[in-house]
């Protein structure tokens, strides 16, 4: 431990979350069973109180990144490198840690449709599925699904 941990260490943790309704935050608070159900069967979501609410992704990374005490999250996407991402349990957040279950912290995006695709859309998912377009999602910092498959 350096001498700028322990300077850290003896100063109060920011923590900073999103607004209610943020999928990320939906996300977050039930992986970390931060959102539990009450005596009635009613979902409650634990948030510290103390926290600062953000109604952004970038005004996320900009309050984590200029506060060295603060800790918040972002989807893998967005990670960029004015914030750095924590490992969990000494698994740090790879493609391969993630693709294979060890790092536990992780959401699937799902497709969804009302109806039978029209001819644009199914064209889209084809794109969405095909080698290109899952280039184009790593280039935008997110996992190329491997097995893709319609449920």
């Amino acid at each position: 431990m350096c001498i700028r941990d322990r300077i850290y260490m003896s100063s109060e943790i920011t923590v900073i979350s999103r607004e209610d309704g943020s999928g990320t935050r939906g996300v977050f608070v039930e992986l970390f069973g931060i959102e539990q159900k009450n005596a009635n069967g009613e979902k409650v979501d634990y948030t510290v109180s103390t926290a600062d609410i953000t109604q952004s992704t970038g005004v996320m990374i900009t309050s984590v990144s200029q506060n060295a005490n603060a800790i918040g999250y972002i989807s893998l996407g967005s990670l960029n490198d004015s914030v750095k991402a924590m490992k969990i349990d000494g698994v740090a957040p790879t493609t391969e840690n993630i693709k294979n279950g060890s790092y536990k912290i992780s959401r699937p995006f799902n497709i969804v449709i009302k109806e039978a695709l029209s001819v644009v859309a199914k064209d889209f998912i084809d794109f969405i599925l095909s080698s290109d377009g899952q280039k184009v999602v790593e280039q935008h910092g997110y996992i190329a699904a491997s097995d893709a498959a319609a449920f």
